[in-house]
């Protein structure tokens, strides 16, 4: 059974058959739907709260009425099929309502229905304060309690419960605004305050997760040893930002500077690598939703109907959106192509924020998945992959790996991967995601480039800046390039140098970056899901070594090494990309896009994952 409401007052009881009939945009039978209007009970007024289970439907409003139709377990119009949930001992049946006088006028902020040892109960939290607790079955209430002493003047406003223990225990956690000047609200288990941008709270026996609008928080009540802290998911707009190039101002222009720089002999094609690469990314499971890009075509103009959407394939979505990006081009001039995209990956980014608004939590308690419904899709958490935590875990997680996965034989040998890790990280933060895309490109789209020629291309870049693609700014751009280089050459050095005496020698670092790409070899699957970040880890790999070998003098490197280099990692890091001719579809990296979680999280910083912070609040409980 699966119960709505709509704004005007009408409750739906959908008889759902196998979940699996049912996709984006069913429609039901007529005969699947049962409809209930409120109003035809003389329910009136603003209705302020709604819960459901199996058979029961509980409706709370403003000025303090509760009520419960027996909506799939009893017929409308029988008696009983309607009653009114009040506070008296006696019930005295009138017709089909069951009337009790209440002395509470206090508006209903949440109603929670929940099904323990075969009771169907009901929570009602009042916003002074007031919390009762219902039998719908026998209409009887077991408790009312006025939340005062410290929550004295406080206004409630949700309401969250976890399961029972095995102590019999059930878990409660409740929103509530300290006093009218206070913009912070509280969520009270054992006093967690969180900001007021609270979404939606879940609760098992344990734990419990706290849904804000930037990210999940995840508590601990079982453990009071971790001093407040708390585990964080970082919400995934900051990764489709960064994916579709919205995290800086000049994040998309590198893109096509870096391609003009790389193929500055072959111009006549850089606008068709640059559209591959933005459709490329468009089309990232996670990122992609025709809703959305349903929108962004009204935003421009191009108006189609839902089902000529729903009708286009990849060749047709891409041809629709590449015609919006030279229709803009041709109006806004010749060198618009590149704000032309960016324009058009903005409008996307903000409709896709818009059509996937963070709504609830979805907990599976007997699996401990934990996963989230927004807007316009439902999504799970999901580990970290190995060599995502290379990526982006704490150091006590790369040490983990390296010890168990990599089989690193000393703590030398983990500091000189740590610090290649670090050198690794820092040149492709200098590219963005910009330098990886190109190459894939080389590999897998027409006309083909030579590996070798593009990464030379891209070394230049590191060296003396982009070469600008508009005769004006030439100037202006290599002098900040030029400046940004040096900067970044000097850092660069600095990192390699410092490398070099953690190693004591370069057949050390050798022999850590060859077992190393073992690792990654053995990450890389046909169909896994991890192939992307195994490519572009190798890519940085790569980058670093060619990187180094033009800085061979400085960093103290001999001929001997230089060959080493070339010999031992070099030359098998071509052949895997050689061997790497089957173009993949890339997998989102977030956890928000896969189907799976388990207890142990890994953690990753800011923007993906899962990281540790101080717990906001004065709790004395741990998370």
């Amino acid at each position: 059974m699966l119960y709505t409401m709509s704004v005007d007052g009408v409750v739906c009881l959908i008889h759902l058959n196998n979940v699996t009939n049912y996709g984006s945009g069913s429609v039901f039978e007529t005969t699947d739907v049962e409809e209930l209007n409120t109003h035809n009970f003389a329910i009136h007024g603003t209705i302020t709260s709604i819960a459901a289970t199996a058979g029961f439907v509980v409706i709370g409003k403003h000025n303090g009425w509760v009520g419960c139709f027996r909506l799939g377990s009893l017929e409308s119009g029988s008696q009983g099929f309607q009653y009114e949930l009040q506070e008296d001992a006696c019930n005295i049946i009138d017709h089909f309502v069951t009337k009790m006088r209440r002395r509470t006028v206090a508006p209903v902020r949440d109603l929670l229905c929940l099904e323990i040892r075969g009771r169907k109960l009901t929570f009602v939290l009042y916003e002074n304060g007031l919390l009762q607790l219902w039998d719908l079955f026998r209409c009887t209430r077991f408790f009312d309690n006025m939340l005062e002493g410290k929550f004295s003047g406080a206004r409630f406003k949700r309401l969250w419960a976890g399961e029972t223990s095995d102590s019999h225990v059930l878990p409660l956690a409740i929103k509530h605004q300290p006093n009218p000047e206070d913009t912070n609200h509280t969520i009270t288990i054992s006093l967690y305050r969180c900001h007021d941008s609270i979404i939606d709270v879940k609760l098992s026996s344990n734990k419990i997760w706290i849904l804000e609008r930037d990210g999940v928080v995840l508590h601990n009540l079982s453990d009071p040893t971790e001093s407040g802290e708390c585990n964080f998911f970082g919400s995934l707009e900051p990764v489709v930002a960064e994916r579709l190039f919205q995290n800086s101002e000049h994040a998309g222009s590198d893109i096509f500077r870096l391609i003009n720089s790389v193929f500055p002999f072959a111009k006549d094609h850089n606008h068709n690598r640059a559209n591959s690469i933005f459709m490329r990314l468009l089309s990232r499971p996670g990122i992609f939703h025709k809703s959305v890009l349903g929108a962004t075509f009204n935003d421009f103009n191009k108006h189609i109907t839902l089902s000529e959407l729903h009708s286009l394939d990849p060749s047709g979505v891409k041809e629709e959106i590449i015609s919006i990006i030279e229709h803009e081009e041709a109006s806004r001039g010749p060198h618009s192509f590149i704000y032309c995209w960016k324009n058009f990956c903005s409008r996307y980014f903000h409709n896709w924020c818009h059509e996937n608004a963070p709504c609830g939590l979805l907990l599976d308690s007997s699996t401990g998945a934990i996963g989230l419904i927004r807007k316009s899709s439902v999504s799970l958490f999901r580990r970290l992959s190995d060599t995502e935590i290379l990526s982006y875990g704490s150091l006590d997680e790369i040490g983990e790996i390296t010890r168990q996965r990599i089989n690193l034989s000393s703590d030398l040998e983990q500091e000189v991967l740590l610090e290649v890790l670090r050198c690794t990280s820092h040149l492709s933060q200098l590219l963005g995601n910009a330098a990886s895309a190109i190459f894939y490109e080389c590999f897998f789209h027409k006309p083909l480039i030579c590996p070798e020629q593009i990464m030379t291309s891209i070394l230049k870049v590191l060296e003396v800046g982009y070469i600008s693609c508009v005769a004006l700014l030439v100037l202006e751009k290599r002098i900040a390039d030029h400046n940004t280089s040096t900067k970044c050459s000097t850092d660069m050095l600095l990192s390699l140098r410092e490398l070099y005496r953690k190693a004591g020698t370069w057949d050390t670092f050798i022999d850590v970056v060859l077992k190393h790409l073992k690792f990654l070899e053995s990450q890389k699957n046909e169909n896994g899901s991890d192939r992307e970040s195994v490519f572009e880890s190798i890519f940085n790999i790569l980058l670093l070594l060619k990187y180094m070998l033009k800085l061979s003098v400085q960093i103290h490197m001999s001929p001997d090494d230089v060959s080493r280099v070339q010999l031992k990692l070099i030359r098998p890091i071509q052949q895997v990309f050689k061997e790497w001719h089957k173009p993949f579809e890339l997998p989102f990296i977030s956890q928000f896009s896969q189907l799976q979680t388990d207890s142990s999280t890994n953690q990753r910083p800011s923007d993906l994952g899962l990281r540790k912070r101080a717990s906001r609040g004065t709790s004395s409980a741990s998370q």
